[in-house]
């Protein structure tokens, strides 16, 4: 075989990533089906002889067989705890990451005071609030295990949360890592301390890969324009950074083999400085095969490194092949090895003729062909995944990828020099370079993704049957082989039915309202869309609540907010407003009249506030809400047109719609009161709530909303009503 690491580490990863996603029995079956097939190559000369395709298989039953292993010996007996209240102690092992008001700490539990329990493995501990402890410092507190919170990527196979205070010992001898943890944090301070807000955590997002206090504006921004990979530290970033080292190394004439160790040390360093991330190390075991190749004086092969680290980052933990970052990586580099140099050659042969500017010409067609191959592999990614596709992202590249790797080399070079004392007055040139590029990144992102189809949503079913169908052709192509005229065709025609099925969904969509319901830990929010105009009525429950608000609004090209109702401002039905109104624009909230709202108003100045008692809206022609309250209850009624919708908190008095008949009822965890005297067709009920509801009259068909399946409700307004799970 001409590259054993590639097939080996592809086989490998691609069996996983199948294999991770698929129930244990379907894994199992997998198994026993590359197994047999790799047998069975065996005994065929030709495949024997070529030795790919039995390589290929048997490397996929043990990839396979690795799964089975480590769900029925690790993940199994770890998630068996989920409910369990219980003492633990545990280790903080690094930085805490904010989710809304608490902090997600990852902790290495060291004891589980429960009988047969596991007593080493990792979570994520959900605190309210910063603890007063550092990196290794010792914890003990009583939590409650639970299962969906577990990021099995990152080798947290269960989550927990604290009911109650946390007990911190300072750790008495704190390893290497801990000090490489708080460089880390001084240079995300020292960025805050010296630069602008916005532009230190933007330079914190692409130095560091620490994204999580970005303004989700700015962030959306990125996104939008196809540059959010600058954001996850990556191939692009170590190869920036190593290649900076090297070049300093050698003008101080240090022998270039040494001066290739010293940045293949620089690369690990940096791995541990980022995180050691996924993605990070896949990008930094890649790039020190490279390094230590030429100080050994020999080529690495492109494909064989990439498959390499595909394997070794998957072979401890098959689980981590789920990380949306690695993925997105692999195939990003992969795009890059495979159709850059091609792309490049077919894209320069309009300029052969050009003299002047040949170098800008040679950069700018450089950095599309990089940006168009990555793109290409990514696709299938972002349709499925992100349901988006930034149609601007070319453009984007070439105007941000020069300026964003200077401002990654001048933000590195100042942070350094400012953490060292007596040379903090050297960095300030350098920062103060960075932070003018950093706020050129943010102009430029928030321009370009408010033009016009900068990006177009692909959540509609049609999207993936398009994929389907391009995938197959392309296929077909490469089968054929004439010329590459055929594979432009081939990219023509797909782009033209993407977009007519586009154009087509619009047009078809035009007077519909949408309405998306969430269950965030059994209670339910409602996201009513039509027609690019948008409100929101609930905002509470679990943690993510906003984040999946705002999500859906995105995906529905929804850029502000007209109406955010809170019918109690309890944490089940309010906990995520502010982070809403922090990162989306509101126009106009509607809240109960006696709430303190200081910290919402605190959190969107520009927002209007209404306080109610009873209150009747008319949020647009055709959609009117009629709100009414109870003591601590709220009950609203949503008639689009003909169509009638009752929404209602726990145990709230409905009477007031007394004699209607909702088409659908969106219910809490209690049955409203007087709910007898109103009949809808259809109530929606969070999947732990109420039983099926019995009226004197009749049964009401009941549809749970599972935390993890939304559901739509699509009306004309005629009370025509069509549910759909999303």
């Amino acid at each position: 075989m001409r590259r054993p690491a590639a097939v080996v580490g592809f086989s490998w990863f691609f069996a996983l990533l199948a294999g991770t996603f698929c129930p244990i029995g379907g894994t199992m079956a997998l198994l026993l089906l590359c197994l047999a097939a790799g047998v069975v190559s065996l005994f065929v000369r030709p495949l024997r002889i070529v030795k790919v395709v039995p390589t290929a298989l048997l490397t996929a039953a043990v990839a396979m067989g690795s799964i089975c292993l480590a769900t029925f010996l690790t993940v199994l007996p770890i998630q068996s705890l989920d409910g369990v209240n219980c003492r633990v102690e545990g280790v903080i092992t690094d930085l805490p990451t904010p989710k809304g008001e608490r902090m997600l700490y990852p902790v290495k539990v060291t004891s589980v005071d429960a009988d047969g329990a596991p007593q080493e493995f990792n979570i994520f501990l959900s605190c309210r609030g910063q603890l007063p402890a550092r990196t290794f410092d010792e914890i003990s507190a009583d939590v409650h295990f639970y299962t969906s919170g577990a990021k099995e990527e990152k080798g947290a196979y269960i989550a927990a949360y604290t009911l109650g205070d946390v007990q911190v010992k300072e750790a008495e001898v704190r390893p290497v890592y801990a000090f490489v943890v708080d460089a880390r944090q001084k240079l995300m301070e020292t960025n805050r301390e010296t630069l602008s807000s916005d532009a230190a955590e933007v330079i914190n997002g692409v130095l560091l890969g620490a994204d999580d206090q970005i303004d989700p504006k700015i962030k959306q921004a990125f996104r939008d324009t196809g540059i959010a990979h600058l954001l996850a530290v990556s191939g692009a970033h170590i190869s920036i950074f190593t290649n900076f080292v090297l070049m300093v190394l050698m003008r101080f004439k240090v022998n270039r083999r040494v001066a290739a160790v010293l940045a293949a040390g620089f690369a690990f360093g940096f791995m541990a400085l980022t995180g050691f991330t996924p993605s990070v190390m896949r990008a930094g075991l890649m790039s020190i095969v490279y390094l230590l190749g030429l100080a050994a004086r020999k080529k690495a092969d492109s494909l064989n490194s990439l498959g390499l680290a595909a394997f070794l980052l998957t072979i401890l933990n098959p689980f981590a092949v789920r990380d949306l970052g690695l993925i997105m990586s692999l195939m990003a580099t992969l795009g890059m090895i495979v159709l850059s140099a091609r792309m490049e050659s077919w894209m320069i042969r309009p300029f052969a003729n050009v003299k002047r500017g040949r170098r800008v010409i040679n950069g700018i067609v450089a950095t599309v062909a990089q940006s168009l191959s990555a793109s290409l592999f990514l696709l299938p990614i972002t349709i499925v995944v992100f349901e988006r596709v930034s149609l601007i992202s070319p453009v984007t590249n070439v105007l941000c990828m020069l300026p964003a790797s200077i401002m990654m080399i001048a933000s590195g070079v100042g942070s350094m020099l400012h953490s060292m004392g007596m040379l903090a007055f050297i960095s300030n040139p350098c920062l103060l370079v960075a932070g003018l590029l950093a706020k050129y990144l943010i102009a430029v992102t928030g321009l370009l993704s408010g033009v016009p189809f900068a990006v177009i949503s692909t959540s509609q079913g049609f999207v993936l049957v398009w994929l389907a169908g391009t995938i197959l052709l392309f296929c077909l192509a490469f089968l054929l082989r004439k010329d590459v005229s055929l594979f432009q065709s081939c990219t023509a025609l797909s782009a033209i039915v993407l977009m007519i099925g586009i154009l087509s969904y619009q047009i078809s969509m035009r007077g519909v309202t949408s309405i998306k319901v969430m269950n965030s830990e059994n209670v339910l929010s409602a996201a009513v869309v039509r027609d690019g105009r948008a409100a929101v009525i609930g905002c509470g429950g679990s943690y993510n609540a906003a984040a999946r608000i705002q999500n859906y609004l995105q995906d529905e090209e929804i850029r502000r907010l007209e109406m955010l109702v809170l019918p109690s401002m309890e944490e089940e039905f309010a906990s995520g407003a502010q982070e809403l109104l922090e990162s989306f624009p509101v126009d106009m909230v509607l809240a109960p009249a006696e709430a303190d709202l200081t910290a919402l108003k605190a959190a969107s100045p520009d927002t209007e506030f209404y306080p109610y008692d009873s209150a009747d809206i008319r949020f647009w022609e055709g959609f009117d809400v009629t709100a009414s309250r109870q003591g601590e209850e709220s009950a609203l009624r949503m008639e689009v047109g003909e169509t009638e919708i009752l929404l209602s908190t726990n145990n709230a008095d409905v009477t007031f719609v007394q004699g209607s008949h909702p088409d659908v009822a969106l219910l809490g965890k209690e049955l409203p009161a007087n709910f007898q005297k109103c009949t809808p067709d259809v109530a929606l009920t969070p999947s732990g709530g109420l039983a099926p509801i019995y009226l004197a009259e009749r049964e009401v068909e009941s549809i749970l909303v599972g935390e993890k399946t939304d559901l739509i409700i699509m009306t004309r307004g005629k009370g025509d009503v069509l549910i759909r799970r999303d």
